[in-house]
């Protein structure tokens, strides 16, 4: 993947989050329910379009998410 940096003015800028959920007591709520992983993907992209953000990746696991903007 290549990288692309943000160019403004002044500055040139690169900037990564790696946000993870979990939900309470780690329960595995994202287990045999891809209808759930759906509708959370569906929600992240939106978001990132909406703020104009890049969603790198995005891992579901059954007690966790990762996102990397």
């Amino acid at each position: 993947m290549k990288t692309v940096y943000n160019h403004y003015n002044h500055a040139v800028g690169l900037a990564t989050v790696n946000l993870v959920w979990i939900p309470c007591r780690r329960r595995r709520v994202f287990a045999n329910n891809e209808k759930l992983k759906l509708r959370c993907i569906e929600i992240f992209q939106s978001v990132a379009n909406e703020k104009k953000w890049i969603i790198k990746a995005v891992e579901i696991a059954s007690d966790h998410i990762h996102l990397l903007v």
